[in-house]
């Protein structure tokens, strides 16, 4: 469940973590600075509160010893305190009952009941002053106030006669924590702020020799097996990568460059004795009866099968080494004109080629092979009489080429099979026994060593199209 809410990209998982863990951090420094601060406050506010017991204990009321000598000194030394509305609260109860001798008559009086009560006839948020144990507590001082309070009883022979208290308001805590809040809450916005981006430009430098290397690995197919990674930048872990990418294609390139030298050599090594077998199989041919001709003859069509075979897996061998091209600037009518010419020989179908002018920098006979190939994919998927076009577009210096028929058309899943060696559609296997699958397979390896792509459209009717480029129109055209 969690991998859903996980950015799927390196860069953006790097931000997020960075991002998350400066959270982290952030709302602990601030959680602990707000309350040290609070703590280092209470703890001023009490270091007071014990020299004001200090000081009543050094007076004169700390040696009464019956609640009338408390009640008189305590006075006196309540008036003698200094007062100013930020003043600590002292409140000394004389004996056990409500008598309390204090700088705040207001507290004294809620806390007797006097202010305004509810619909019981309590007191609405009475302080909690006067309840407060023995030592520090912090504790109500009538609405929302807290206050700081330290309690010590007063004991004379062995008797209470009293109780002495002393508060401070927690007022000053209360706001210098919201100004603290307020502080850590801007700074850390910007702190945040300034993070993320940050966090963006450093996983961006992390991402980006990555994403060199995956576009770099997405382009390399057979074609491009000599092409390497330059590998003087960046930190040791890519440069490692980057070796063994470059590692990997070597072995790639070694790998494939002995199959092609095996499939040329087998290929031309094979041509030899299929032709003496040829050659000895007409000569046994005319020396036999009807029926061990025609025995000869099933031999014979298997041996020009295969010697198709090897001529084709010859011409790829050729094409994957890109030695087979002789490139020149051929007139377009003059291809197309041996085209109309050669097609019927295919098969017997109603053809149509199409007509352009200009000129086209190719290999005629690879080019004129290419159409082959796609014209005879076309016979073999219609029938006797069937339509098969073949019609040209240009399109600024690029030529396209497009064969159609009137078949049943291609399967959207096999469209991007087609032109993967030795496949074959099902329909193919049983109506063709004679085919190679290696037709479309040639033709791709001729256009692709011309620059140019191949493609088939799927649908009702067969629609196969190649492009390349180095198409020149006729001159006054008025094209580009």
């Amino acid at each position: 469940m969690a991998e859903g809410f996980w950015p799927a990209g390196l860069r953006g998982r790097l931000v997020a973590a960075i991002v998350l863990v400066a959270i982290a951090v952030l709302g602990a420094s601030f959680y602990v600075l707000h309350e040290r601060t609070g703590a280092d406050l209470e703890g001023r506010i009490d270091d007071q509160l014990r020299g004001d017991l200090a000081e009543f204990e050094a007076s004169p009321a700390a040696r009464a010893t019956t609640p009338a000598q408390l009640r008189v000194t305590s006075r006196a030394f309540v008036n003698g305190q200094g007062y100013h509305p930020d003043s600590r609260i002292f409140a000394i109860e004389i004996g056990d009952g409500p008598a309390v001798v204090t700088n705040s008559e207001e507290l004294f009086e809620a806390e007797a009941g006097t202010t305004e009560a509810d619909e019981h006839g309590a007191p609405t948020n009475p302080s909690q002053l006067f309840t407060a144990p023995a030592g520090f507590d912090t504790v109500s001082a009538g609405g929302e106030a807290r206050v700081r309070v330290l309690t010590q009883p007063l004991v004379s022979e062995g008797r209470r006669i009293g109780t002495f208290r002393v508060a401070e308001s927690l007022g000053q805590v209360s706001t210098a924590q919201d100004s603290l809040r307020s502080a850590l809450l801007v700074v850390g916005a910007l702190a945040l702020a300034l993070l993320v981006g940050a966090a963006f430009w450093i996983a961006t430098l992390v991402a980006r020799p990555l994403k060199r290397i995956a576009a770099f690995a997405a382009d390399i197919d057979t074609a491009g097996l000599d092409r390497r990674l330059a590998n003087d930048r960046g930190p040791t872990e890519v440069r490692s990568l980057t070796d063994s990418l470059n590692h990997m294609l070597d072995r790639l390139q070694g790998a494939f460059e002995r199959e092609r030298e095996f499939v040329a050599d087998a290929s031309h090594e094979l041509r030899t004795p299929i032709t003496i077998a040829e050659g000895e199989l007409e000569l046994l041919r005319r020396e036999v009866g009807p029926a061990e001709r025609e025995r000869l003859d099933v031999v014979h069509r298997e041996l020009r099968r295969m010697e198709r075979l090897i001529s084709e897996m010859l011409t790829l061998a050729r094409e994957d080494a890109g030695r087979s091209l002789e490139l020149r600037r051929v007139e377009v009518p003059d291809v197309l004109d041996d085209l109309r010419r050669d097609l019927p020989l295919l098969g017997p179908r109603d053809y149509s080629v199409s007509r352009l002018a200009g000129t086209l920098e190719a290999d005629p006979d690879r080019l004129a092979q290419v159409v082959r190939n796609l014209v005879a994919n076309a016979v073999a998927h219609t029938s006797e009489g069937g339509r098969v076009e073949v019609r040209t577009v240009a399109d600024g210096s690029r030529l396209r080429f497009e064969v159609g028929d009137d078949g049943p058309g291609i399967p959207p899943d096999e469209a991007a099979h087609l032109f993967e060696r030795f496949y074959r559609s099902p329909e193919s296997r049983a109506r063709d026994a004679d085919g190679s699958g290696l037709g479309l397979a040639i033709a791709r390896a001729i256009v692709e060593a011309h620059g140019g792509r191949i493609w088939a459209e799927p649908g009702p009717g067969g629609l196969v199209a190649f492009e390349i480029p180095g198409y020149r129109p006729p001159a006054g055209d008025g094209r580009p």
